[in-house]
């Protein structure tokens, strides 16, 4: 799955502007009202592992280019309580005061760990194989995480064990969360 999340910068003044976005990611729960029928709004999940996955298998990059197909750019998020963080800086050199400024960032969930290593010209690798080796307990259970493998497994070093480590991961974020939602916030640097 793929696809493109776009907002848009109002400046404030005219001239070359820089700006810093804080943009988030979190897995939401339905909630239920009385009679059993569900609100979007719902409620924020405060689950570390549901994070660290959301932050390994929804990546973000800044660039895609149509014709080759390829992404460029990758935001590696850092998991916070409650979520994902993604922080970096676009700049516009000619900004117009209160005339909106389109930014454009593309995600992709990768169907299988397979993709991980594959689609993304050597983008990823160091950090897929880190987490192949940086796994945390899950207190009072047999299963480790890392941000984009869960597993039993203490050995992930067969491309069937991190397949099978990453499919568990996939089905571990929708069984817990109904659906995300994504914040953007701005500082302005100049």
């Amino acid at each position: 799955m793929s696809g493109e999340i776009s907002f848009y910068i109002i400046p404030n003044h005219t001239g070359s502007q820089t700006v810093t976005l804080h943009l988030g990611l979190a897995g939401y729960e339905e909630t239920k009202a009385e009679g059993g029928s569900t609100s979007t709004t719902g409620s924020k999940i405060n689950d570390s592992v549901l994070n660290a996955l959301l932050s390994g298998h929804i990546l973000l990059f800044q660039n895609y280019d149509s014709v080759s197909g390829e992404y460029s750019n990758w935001l590696q998020g850092s998991v916070i309580k409650g979520g994902t963080d993604y922080q970096f800086s676009v700049t516009n050199a000619n900004a117009e005061k209160d005339v909106p400024w389109k930014v454009t960032l593309y995600w992709v969930w990768p169907l299988r760990y397979e993709n991980m290593k594959a689609d993304y010209n050597g983008l990823l690798d160091a950090f897929v194989d880190a987490q192949a080796t940086d796994l945390t307990d899950i207190d009072g259970t047999s299963y480790r995480y890392s941000q984009i493998f869960l597993t039993k497994d203490e050995n992930l070093d067969s491309v069937d064990s991190r397949s099978d480590a990453y499919n568990q991961a996939d089905e571990y974020i929708g069984t817990k969360a109904d659906y995300l939602y994504v914040t953007v916030q701005t500082d302005l640097v100049n």
